[in-house]
């Protein structure tokens, strides 16, 4: 899976709500700090990125979510966001349309 996203840029995520659909399960990328979790997602425009899912807030708000989508990663719609423009802050995911 990572090889099909080498060129979708990753997705920062601010303090405004980015509605977004998963494209598929969660896959492992490496980066500079060693291998890290991540989620292809599709935008409301249709822009595909990759999101880095390795904090604790994005996991949790997905996996809510999965359970009440049948356990599928795939097409499930969410919105994100951080709380606070600072780098620590938590993200916050809500159920949502894309």
């Amino acid at each position: 899976m990572s090889e099909l996203n080498q060129d979708v840029p990753r997705l920062r995520v601010g303090t405004e709500w980015i509605n977004l659909t998963l494209e598929a399960n969660p896959y492992v990328v490496v980066t500079v700090r060693g291998y890290a979790a991540a989620l292809a997602v599709r935008d409301s425009s249709g822009t595909s990125h990759e999101l880095l899912a390795g904090a604790g807030s994005i996991c949790d708000g997905i996996e809510l979510l999965r359970e009440e989508n049948e356990g599928e990663y795939e097409g499930l719609k969410f919105k994100i966001r951080r709380e606070s423009a600072e780098r620590t802050a938590r993200y916050e995911i809500e159920e949502g349309a894309a």
